[in-house]
């Protein structure tokens, strides 16, 4: 569906684990920056919505519009609300994608989605690929400043040191206009 930035928020709030990847910034800041095209949709059931996922899609060169297909992506997601298990999601997910547009579909599951590597529950045509690709990690902060950067390996720890005499500056934003120049900066990049 088309869904703005408002409505968007709102029903990834609902969501009782949030992930940057399926906000509505990462996939504009996507399309923007990667030419991904994003679609956004919702799953519902007996008129509730149960889960929502945000796709990247890039389509087949060339063919596309006479026979569909291409890739399809979806970072850490889909998003669950209440009892509606993933594989139940995945499932549709296949079916709309898969099935119905042709398209090859890769999906890294939210947080929680694996157990020892591989998917928990996955719905029949899915299968666990060889790439680890991208993972994340929560780090505690309470150690502090000095206590993190002394559990850095060494090349990242002089890397992080040699960016501080250089003048490295940080700074937090949390606008639309911020994000904006930041994707800019990145494509330049």
């Amino acid at each position: 569906g088309e869904y703005s930035q408002f409505e968007w928020d709102q029903l990834s709030r609902r969501a009782p684990t949030q992930n940057l990847m399926q906000c509505w910034a990462w996939g504009e800041a996507k399309k923007c920056a990667d030419g991904w095209r994003v679609e956004r949709g919702v799953f519902i059931r007996d008129d509730t919505i149960v889960g929502l996922a945000q796709a990247m899609i890039r389509d087949l060169p060339g063919i596309a519009a006479l026979v569909g297909g291409g890739l399809c992506w979806v970072n850490r997601g889909p998003l669950s609300f209440g009892d509606t298990e993933l594989p139940e999601l995945l499932d549709a997910m296949r079916r709309y994608y898969v099935v119905d547009r042709h398209f090859y579909l890769r999906v890294a599951p939210p947080d929680g989605g694996f157990d020892d590597g591989k998917p928990v529950g996955a719905p029949t045509g899915f299968r666990p690929t060889a790439a680890h690709g991208w993972a994340s990690a929560l780090l505690t902060l309470e150690p502090g400043a000095d206590a993190l950067r002394a559990r850095l390996r060494p090349n990242w720890r002089n890397k992080l040191n040699k960016a501080e005499r250089a003048g490295l500056q940080v700074q937090k934003a949390d606008d639309e206009v911020a994000l904006e120049a930041f994707v800019d900066e990145y494509g330049n990049f």
